[in-house]
């Protein structure tokens, strides 16, 4: 190795994004000089046999291993450090209403309802939590210690998943974003990429690093109530954000998972039952949940399905909304073949763009 080459890998700090499902391995890296426009440096889309890995779970190690490698050994000299998106199989997100309290305290409250009250589909969960609104460090706000020694305290477990709730908090209480996975499958992705020379800084979820490549979309209003829908062959996430926070997420299983143009009765089941899990949760949102002042205005699709313009045609002839797919025109590369594969990277896109924060 050259000494410029040996200098450049020593210092550098870029990092990459990668994404896991069923059918495929998926990496972006960014160029991490300064530039107006994201800068795609090296991507590359490595298919995995079927049965290595099963709603998110790792099932065959040594394949999973070798399918990595393979993936890295067509990316020229890659970054070691990478951003991971956790299958949304494994992660539970729940929005949590609580007092507001200085963050630190707020992380005590909730590992403290993890451990005692709040029942989770697995044991030893991984977790992480977030303060979408309220005072972030106010001085003014109580801490934990005198939430607990005033005469009526809060009780423990008093914990409900948000309702009508509008974004700004309310009553001296506000919304917390909690992701939960099971340890151990954290622990076997861990290993993998340590076992394949890669270090992982963050773990993300999906929802996080859609809404983060949608921002780069010009046609994208923060101030919209709008819903993301990442389409693969088997499954489907949707997400709606209210002024760019996060209400609900969903992960939806499709009967058929056929996208030939020799299945198209399976084609077009799909894109039905697509279309009724949209409205079904649109509907959710906007009358059980209580936001009925509100419109969905626009909902964004990316994915690795390869008929993305057939769905997006067909849902604007079935459903009342403005069905886009997410644009690409902030982003560059230094590969001419990069923008067909834009909507299927959407995702480690999204990661990438992190960066060095951990």
């Amino acid at each position: 190795m050259r000494i410029k080459q040996m200098f450049h890998q020593y210092f550098r700090r870029d990092c990459a994004g990668i994404e896991i499902t069923d059918s495929c391995m998926k990496w972006v890296s960014l160029d991490n000089r300064r530039t107006e426009t994201p800068v795609v440096h090296s991507y590359a889309i490595q298919p995995i046999e079927q049965g290595v890995i099963v709603d998110g779970v790792i099932v065959d190690k040594e394949a999973a291993t070798r399918t990595l490698r393979a993936l890295l050994a067509r990316i020229n000299n890659p970054t070691k450090r990478v951003h991971f998106v956790l299958p949304s199989q494994l992660v539970l997100t729940r929005i949590l209403r609580l007092p507001d309290i200085p963050e630190p305290d707020l992380k005590k409250m909730v590992s403290f309802e993890i451990e005692h009250n709040l029942q989770l589909p697995f044991k030893h969960p991984y977790y992480d939590c977030i303060k979408l609104n309220g005072s972030a460090n106010n001085r003014n706000q109580p801490s934990l210690k005198q939430l607990f020694s005033r005469k009526k305290p809060v009780q423990a477990g008093h914990i409900q998943i948000m309702g009508p709730a509008g974004a700004e908090a309310q009553n001296g209480m506000c919304d917390v974003l909690l992701a939960a996975a099971p340890y151990n499958r954290i622990e076997e992705y861990r290993n993998l990429f340590e076992e394949c020379g890669l270090e992982p800084i963050s773990f993300d979820i999906k929802s996080f690093s859609l809404f983060r490549l949608l921002q780069e979309d010009q046609s994208y209003d923060n101030e919209q109530t709008v819903m993301l829908a990442d389409i693969s062959a088997n499954s489907a996430d949707l997400v709606i954000l209210q002024k760019g926070r996060i209400q609900i997420s969903l992960n939806v299983p499709f009967q058929s998972s056929s996208q030939t143009d020799a299945a198209e009765d399976s084609f077009s089941q799909i894109c039905a039952e697509f279309a009724d899990e949209v409205d079904r949760l649109t509907k959710f949102y906007l009358y059980t949940l209580e936001h009925r002042g509100e419109d969905v205005a626009t909902v964004y699709l990316t994915g690795d399905f390869g008929r993305m313009e057939d769905i997006r045609e067909f849902l604007s002839r079935e459903l009342p909304l403005e069905i886009r797919i997410v644009s690409n025109s902030r982003f560059s590369s230094q590969t001419p073949d990069f923008a067909p594969f834009f909507s299927a990277l959407a995702v480690p896109l999204g990661l990438a763009l992190r960066g060095s924060e951990s």
